[in-house]
């Protein structure tokens, strides 16, 4: 099931070809070792179902992103800004910046 960001990213277009993101990625973060896990949403990125399959038939996240110029860390974190920013008045966000709460 999604999370309501992931639901956030999907509607995005494509981060490449802007066409409709069918799919998200999360993004595999240096110095985080998941050893197995799933990776935050907050690391997601839209994608089309094509790019999506080319990335992972790639296989290389970091030459593949690069390619089409697109920073994926920052996007990503654009993204979850973006999103937890509609899911919370103003006050409440200066509050979880104060507290560092989520």
């Amino acid at each position: 099931m999604a999370t309501p960001h992931e639901k956030f990213v999907g509607s995005c277009g494509c981060c490449i070809c802007g066409q409709d993101a069918q799919v998200h990625h999360l993004l595999r973060v240096k110095g985080r070792h998941m050893m197995g896990r799933r990776a935050d949403d907050m690391f997601a990125i839209p994608l089309c179902l094509g790019h999506h399959a080319d990335l992972h038939d790639d296989g290389e996240e970091e030459t593949f992103l690069a390619t089409y110029k697109v920073n994926g860390e920052w996007l990503a974190g654009v993204l979850w800004g973006a999103e937890q920013a509609t899911r919370f008045s103003i006050p409440e966000l200066i509050e979880q910046a104060r507290y560092g709460k989520k």
